[in-house]
């Protein structure tokens, strides 16, 4: 389960920073929506997405996807 959590969580970071970046570097002149999602209608509209799915992608890395600390001191 952890490795599919791991999965979702460097698909959403990825895809984030592709939208934040290509949001960012764009002229609006020639800007285009990536994959003809119709949401993603302007350069800021693309910057707003691509951070959050980037945010949603950290965070449930950080809530889901590290392992725990054992409560025995003495595992390894």
């Amino acid at each position: 389960m952890r490795h599919l959590v791991r999965f979702v969580c460097v698909l959403l970071i990825a895809v984030g920073a592709g939208l934040l970046v290509y949001g960012v570097t764009v002229e609006p002149a020639n800007y285009r929506m990536p994959a003809d999602i119709r949401l993603l209608g302007s350069p800021t509209e693309c910057v707003a997405w691509g951070t959050g799915i980037l945010v949603g992608g950290l965070l449930f890395l950080a809530l889901f996807g590290f392992k725990p600390a054992s409560a025995d001191p003495d595992a390894a």
